[in-house]
Formats: structure tokens, sequence, C-alpha cells
């Protein structure tokens, strides 16, 4: 995730009040987000993004209200302990609590990509009747 892609870079930031999805694909846009509070992290991603539906702000609201309590604290991301290593990122609860009471049924938290999923920039799979694709949520700017 460096800023050496070629193409046009749009920072979500700016333009997003609404969560997304971003569909990887070559699409000659790279979208960056900015993550982790005052880590500040710049993950980018080069697809195409697709709004998610929020009427009423339910998702969003719940996300923020996620990460704003332990073991996030507004960091954006924890420091989980699985078999004696520790690394950052999402923890298994989080993605469980994504799967089972937020996200839509057709797009499931990327198990393999918890430790590079933070707050602002959550990788997940959408399913479609084939094969799921690889995407990430960016549920607030």
């Amino acid at each position: 995730m460096s800023g050496d892609r070629e193409g046009v870079r749009v920072e979500l930031g700016l333009l997003l009040d609404f969560p997304a999805v971003i569909v990887c694909s070559p699409s000659g846009v790279i979208y960056a987000q900015q993550a982790c509070g005052t880590v500040c992290l710049q993950p980018e991603q080069e697809g195409f993004l697709v709004p998610l539906s929020d009427e009423l702000g339910r998702l969003r609201e719940a996300l923020e209200g996620h990460f704003a309590a332990p073991p996030y604290r507004g960091t954006g991301f924890a420091v989980i302990q699985t078999a004696g290593e520790y690394w950052r990122g999402i923890a298994p609860e989080t993605a469980q609590w994504l799967d089972t009471d937020v996200l839509p049924p057709w797009i499931r938290v990327d198990r393999q990509k918890l430790r590079d999923s933070y707050e602002a920039w959550i990788w997940v799979e959408v399913h479609s009747e084939q094969d799921p694709l690889p995407a990430f949520v960016s549920p607030e700017p």
C-alpha cells in the first residue's frame, strides 16, 4: 500500500460521509483513507467504489461506537495476542460482530487480513453467486 501507484488518487476522507466498499480491480482510480487516528496510516487500493446503503446512519453509528470503545479506544486497531504472538489489527471478535450484526449478508470480513484491517480500512470479501471478490470496507471518513 504505497503512495507510488499510477492513476487518479481519491482521498476518501474528503469525499465520503457514508460507508462504502472498494472492489479491488484495475480501474485507474486509487482510493486512499487515513486510518488509525494519530498513528495516521494511509492505506490505499485501486478499484471501484461501491457505496453501502446506510439509511438512518445505523451502520456508521455502530462502527464509530465500536471502535471508540476498548480494546480500540479510538486508535483504529487493537494489539492482539494469538499463539504467543502479538500483532495489530482488528480482533477476531470484531470480525464476528461485523459479520453477524453489522454488515449486509453478502459482505464478510476477510479473516486472512485481520492484521491489515483498521477502523477505517477493513478487508472484506464480497460474495456473489460465484466466487468472493477481494475488497475492503471504509466505514468512516
